[in-house]
């Protein structure tokens, strides 16, 4: 005949909590280092892009995450010619302006991607830094203003969108 025993296990609640604040600690690290990653890409982005009004150059942004459990930001610009500018690749701009100005700085930088969000996600989490604390250094949505020139928006043969790149 086999003897039974029971294990009482106090505190569980207490360690269920812990588990769950740790791990929203480490989505909150990880989602601002998504960020930090656009944050970045837009500030080497935005060297590039041709200026003639400025309009254009004022009009990027970097969309923060808002779902924690899949981080996403997104980078781009507002203008309705902003996807011609970008495209069109024989436009001549006065350097450092250039067509390609979103994309080239991504295939720049997206080597080492994966180690970069890492190292950063870990830094952020030993830091207890969030998406929260991140400093927003960019505006975080288009402006879609225009140029205020109707006659260079028609000209660029304005799409209603600029270009846009997703980083998760």
């Amino acid at each position: 005949m086999s003897e039974g025993f029971t294990v009482t296990v106090r505190g569980i609640e207490e360690v269920l909590k812990k588990l769950s604040e740790k791990q929203d600690k480490i989505k909150g690290a990880i989602a601002a280092a998504v960020y930090q990653e656009a944050l970045d890409l837009e500030a080497r982005s935005v060297k590039q892009v041709p200026v003639d009004y400025g309009t254009l150059r004022r009009s990027h942004y970097v969309a923060p995450p808002d779902n924690l459990n899949n981080p996403t930001a997104q980078a781009g610009y507002g203008t309705d010619y902003a996807v011609y500018v970008h495209e069109k690749t024989e436009v001549h701009h006065e350097p450092p302006g250039k067509a390609m100005y979103l994309k080239d700085p991504l295939d720049e930088t997206k080597n080492g991607y994966k180690e970069r969000l890492a190292k950063r996600a870990k830094q952020n989490l030993e830091a207890g830094v969030t998406l929260s604390s991140v400093a927003k250094t960019a505006p975080t949505s288009p402006s879609n203003e225009g140029s205020g020139h109707r006659k260079e928006d028609k000209a660029r043969g304005g799409t209603g969108k600029g270009p846009r790149l997703k980083l998760t």
